[in-house]
C-alpha cells in the first residue's frame, strides 16, 4: 500500500496519483494483519474491514467464555456441595439432642433456601436467554463513520451512466500462444515496410510482442491527450467542465468537425476531446495541447503512467516541424500497456477511466481491428492514418462476456489497401481464438 503525502489516504501499489485528491507523492506503508481474522487492513486502521473486530485485542474465542459461564453457574452449588460433604453429621449424644435438633433444623432451612435461590437463578438466566438480543453495530462501520470516505470525483457526468461490459473477473481467458502467433503470421508478418504489434489478454501479465520499436503515431497519439487531461482534472490542475470559444486561428484541415464550426463557438474541454477521439478532430487536439500547457507538461505526464516511447513533438497538421523530421512517436507495447491500465481502471481513477472508455467506445472508425467482428463485440479503440507516410495504426480493446484483451497494430511505410485487410483479418481471428 502506498500512503498519500496529501491528504493520507490509502492507495493500492500500483496507483500514479492519489485516488482522494490526485497527488503523486506517496509514502510506502506496511499494512497491519488482523489478529482475529488475519486480513490485511490499513495501518491506521482501529477496526477490522473485513470482521469489524478491534486491531489491537484479540477477543477469547465463544467456546472457552461458554466455559467460563457454566462453570461459574455450578460454583455456588459446588461449593455449597463440598460444605455439606465435608461436615462431620453423626449421632448425637444424648444431651445434646436439643442442639443437634437446632442445627438439623437450621441446616434443613439453608439447604431449602439455597434451593429457591438457585432455582430462580436459573429460571431468571433461561428467560434471559429465550429474549431477543439487539443487533449489534459493526466496529467497522463505526470506524468508517469518524472518517467517511469521500467519492472519488465532485462531478457526476452523464458519460459515466453508460453502461460497462460485464466482464468475469475470475474467467481464464484461452489465451493459446502457438494460436495467436499463427494468426500474427498469416496476417501481420507478410506485410511491408515496419509493422509492430502488441497482444495480451486484460487480466494477465502474458502478452505477445512483435517487433516492439519506436514508430510514428499519427493520430494514435491523441490518447494520450485525453489521458493528460483527465488526470490534471483529477490533481485539480485542470477543470474539463471550463468552456473554450474556438477561435478562426486554432482551425486546421484534416479529420475533424469543430472546424466547420462558427467563430466564437463555446464549448467544454470535455466535448472537445470527445470530438477529439471519436472523429480525430485535429483542431479539438491542438486546442487541447495549448489548454493542457504544452509539450512538456504533456510528456512529463506520459512518462508518469509509463509510456516511455511515447512522445507529443509536433500539433496536428504542422508540415513544416514534419518536413524537418519532428513528428508524434508511440510503441505498440506504450499502447498496449497503456489500454490494458485503463479497462482495468488502474490508468487515472476509476470514475475517470470509466469515462474515457465510454468516449473509446463511441470511436467512429472500426474499419480496421473490428471490421469482421460480430456484433455483441465490445469495442474501445483510437486509430491513427497518414497516407504521406504509409501510417496505418490501430489501437483496441475488444470484449465480450467471456472477457476482453489488447490488441495494438503500428504500420508504416506500407500499402494502406494491405495494411487494412490484414488489420480486419487479425482482428477476427483474435476474437475467435481469444473471446471465441
Amino acid at each position: 500500500m502506498k500512503k498519500c503525502c496529501n491528504c493520507g489516504t490509502m492507495n493500492n501499489d500500483e496507483a500514479k496519483f492519489c485516488e482522494e485528491c490526485g497527488n503523486a507523492t506517496f509514502t510506502n506503508v506496511t499494512q497491519r494483519e488482523c489478529p482475529h481474522c488475519h486480513v490485511l487492513n490499513d495501518p491506521e486502521s482501529q477496526f477490522c474491514e473485513s470482521c469489524g473486530q478491534s486491531m489491537t485485542t484479540v477477543e477469547q474465542p465463544a467456546a472457552t467464555i461458554k466455559s467460563e459461564m457454566a462453570e461459574s453457574k455450578s460454583k455456588p452449588i459446588e461449593a455449597y456441595t463440598n460444605q455439606v460433604d465435608s461436615q462431620q453429621i453423626s449421632e448425637p449424644k444424648q444431651g445434646d439432642q436439643k442442639t443437634s435438633k437446632s442445627k438439623q433444623t437450621k441446616m434443613i432451612a439453608g439447604i431449602a433456601l439455597l434451593v429457591l435461590l438457585g432455582g430462580g437463578y436459573f429460571v431468571y438466566n433461561a428467560s434471559t436467554k429465550n429474549q431477543p438480543k439487539p443487533k449489534a453495530v459493526s466496529s467497522s462501520k463505526v470506524a468508517k463513520s469518524v472518517k467517511p470516505k469521500q467519492s472519488e470525483s465532485k462531478r457526476e457526468t452523464a458519460s459515466s451512466q453508460v453502461e460497462q461490459p460485464t466482464v468475469k473477473e475470475t474467467a481464464k481467458l484461452n489465451f493459446d500462444r502457438e494460436k495467436v502467433n499463427s494468426d500474427l503470421d498469416q496476417s501481420i508478418t507478410p506485410l511491408e515496410g515496419t509493422n509492430s504489434v502488441y497482444v495480451s489478454p486484460v487480466n494477465s501479465d502474458e502478452a505477445i510482442v512483435r517487433s516492439n520499436r519506436v514508430q510514428r503515431s499519427a493520430s494514435a497519439i491523441k490518447l494520450y491527450i485525453l489521458v493528460t487531461a483527465y488526470a490534471m482534472d483529477k490533481e485539480g490542475l485542470f477543470d474539463l467542465n471550463e468552456r473554450h470559444m474556438v477561435e478562426s486561428d486554432e482551425k486546421v484541415g484534416g479529420t475533424g468537425v469543430i472546424r466547420e464550426l462558427p467563430d466564437g463557438t463555446s464549448l467544454t474541454y470535455r466535448e472537445i476531446l470527445n470530438d477529439m477521439i471519436t472523429k480525430s478532430d485535429n483542431t479539438g487536439a491542438n486546442i487541447m495541447i495549448d489548454a493542457l500547457g504544452g509539450f512538456t507538461i504533456i510528456n512529463n505526464k506520459i512518462k508518469a503512467i509509463g509510456a516511455q516511447d511515447t512522445k507529443l513533438q509536433r500539433k496536428m497538421m504542422d508540415t513544416a516541424a514534419l518536413a524537418d523530421g519532428i513528428d508524434n512517436e508511440t510503441s505498440a507495447q506504450d499502447m498496449g500497456q497503456t489500454l490494458k491500465k485503463l479497462y482495468n481502471r488502474e490508468l487515472v481513477s476509476k470514475t475517470a477511466d470509466d469515462e474515457m472508455l465510454n468516449i473509446l467506445a463511441n470511436n467512429q472508425n472500426h474499419t480496421k481491428l473490428p471490421a469482421l467482428l460480430p456484433s455483441q463485440a465490445k469495442v474501445y479503440n483510437k486509430t491513427g492514418e497518414f497516407g504521406d507516410y504509409g501510417v496505418q495504426n490501430d489501437a483496441a480493446i475488444i470484449a465480450n462476456d467471456k472477457g476482453a484483451f489488447v490488441v495494438v497494430v503500428l504500420s508504416q511505410d506500407g500499402s494502406e489497401k494491405q495494411q487494412v485487410a490484414a488489420m480486419n483479418q487479425l482482428g477476427s481471428a483474435l476474437y475467435r481464438d481469444i473471446l471465441g
